[in-house]
């Protein structure tokens, strides 16, 4: 999880069954890794499979056909979805009637391989891992199959029970293929979910485009009323209010983030899934970013560790292998 996210100040780094990891650890991981994958060895994705059988984790798996040598079907691995029996009951215990965030997806440097991050919130506002998902690609294929295996493994409900065991909000980024699979799931479930933007990535995603507009025409005071004027708009708890606060921010901004804002989240009324004013009445009311002075914690990397240590263990059982043939 980013750092920065408002959900990383109420992560419980203290619980080894429920890792929670930071963005430079799975980096690191990838390093790592990618230090020993120059070896002409199996694919790195069997590995992540053959680690995660000896780490007490229920997993699900995606694969495509394709035509090997001398034609044969050779199936390849895309994806992994994976969470542990704790993870499920937690995720069973406060996400049901609830919500579950759809995290940033990372991607190593060597292995290239994005991290789809599911946190749920309990009862003492703690975040914890609903579920996790290495896969090839950030594809609409791709977030489907988490979808799927929500339902299958985590949110399993019996026939009948519509939503009944499902979370009633959803919060994310703007990944278009994400609410497509949203949309477009064949179970029909999760389009009736609401679907909520983050609050703190519609901040970051705006903060950075001025920053890149701007690059150093403004002082630091300039920018700082620009983001404050932002912050305005997503905080502001009244419809009737909104127009004020929009044209103050307007007012501080340049023609083409003017025009930024409104393209990327006036169009398609994105508004009314993110800023406060309209979502203040969602089920989860309460769970949407905090901002403030977000410190960085120390995640649990347990997970990480055994994963890393599990690989390595791995790749060097298969080289001696390949020395004695």
């Amino acid at each position: 999880m980013d750092p920065g996210h408002p959900y990383s100040q109420y992560l419980n780094h203290k619980d080894p069954e429920a890792p929670l990891l930071m963005e430079a650890e799975y980096y690191n991981l990838g390093n790592n890794i990618g230090t020993l994958s120059n070896h002409p060895l199996p694919d790195m994705m069997d590995y992540l499979l053959w680690s995660l059988d000896g780490l007490g984790y229920k997993y699900r798996l995606r694969q495509t056909s394709e035509v090997g040598a001398h034609d044969k079907g050779i199936n390849r691995l895309e994806q992994i979805f994976m969470a542990s029996e704790k993870m499920i009951n937690r995720a069973r215990s406060f996400c049901v009637n609830f919500m579950v965030l759809f995290d940033d997806t990372f991607r190593t440097n060597s292995l290239n391989l994005p991290l789809v991050y599911l946190v749920g919130l309990n009862n003492k506002r703690r975040a914890f891992t609903v579920a996790m998902s290495f896969t090839r690609s950030e594809s609409t294929t791709a977030f489907t199959f988490v979808l799927d295996c929500l339902d299958q493994v985590v949110f399993y409900q019996e026939e009948g029970q519509r939503n009944k065991s499902h979370p009633k909000v959803l919060i994310s980024d703007q990944t278009p293929e994400l609410r497509k699979a949203i949309l477009e799931h064949p179970s029909g479930r999760w389009n009736t979910i609401i679907h909520q933007l983050c609050q703190y990535h519609m901040y970051q995603d705006i903060r950075a485009f001025i920053q890149n507009n701007r690059q150093t025409r403004n002082t630091a005071e300039e920018l700082n009323n620009v983001f404050r004027a932002i912050l305005n708009v997503i905080r502001c708890s009244r419809v009737n209010d909104l127009d004020e606060k929009r044209l103050d921010m307007y007012q501080l901004m340049e023609p083409e983030e003017r025009k930024y804002y409104e393209y990327n989240w006036r169009a398609e009324r994105k508004e009314e899934r993110v800023l406060e004013a309209y979502v203040r009445g969602y089920p989860n009311r309460g769970c949407v970013g905090i901002f403030g002075d977000e410190r960085r914690q120390k995640y649990m990397k347990r997970f990480l560790d055994n994963l890393s240590q599990t690989f390595n263990d791995s790749i060097q059982s298969l080289q001696r292998i390949r020395r004695n043939l």
